[in-house]
């Protein structure tokens, strides 16, 4: 569960907050997801920073359960994968098969993490 919402500082907000969503975004569908996932309604990742050392990552498609925790070292580490871990994270909760999983993770995905705080200078400017 996700408590503690931390308003992130200065006009760029929270880089890796911000990176994150876009990784998890990009990476669509996820194991267990069905087709019919679209971004009809909008984004469907919001992440932000709880200030107790972990970023929440909520999920719009997965409603009916619980947002899934990352600590922030993770995020700040470049070469972190968000989206495998995001993946794995909610195969296990879900009882995704481990072959559909496999397979997912097989898929080329985006770059890891990188240079956060550079990457969303980049986007702002």
């Amino acid at each position: 569960m996700c408590e503690g919402y931390l308003e992130p500082n200065g006009i760029l907000g929270d880089p890796f907050a911000r990176v994150a969503q876009l990784q998890l975004h990009y990476s669509l569908n996820y194991p267990g997801d069905s087709e019919r996932e679209d971004d009809t309604w909008g984004p469907r990742f919001q992440v932000y920073r709880t200030g107790d050392g972990y970023h929440c990552i909520m999920d719009t498609y997965r409603r009916d359960r619980e947002n899934v925790l990352v600590e922030s070292d993770l995020l700040r580490n470049p070469d972190f994968d968000v989206s495998r871990w995001y993946a794995q994270e909610i195969a296990r909760a879900d009882n995704v098969k481990p072959a559909e999983l496999e397979a997912w993770l097989k898929k080329e995905l985006p770059e890891r993490m990188g240079d956060a705080r550079r990457d969303t200078v980049n986007m702002v400017l």
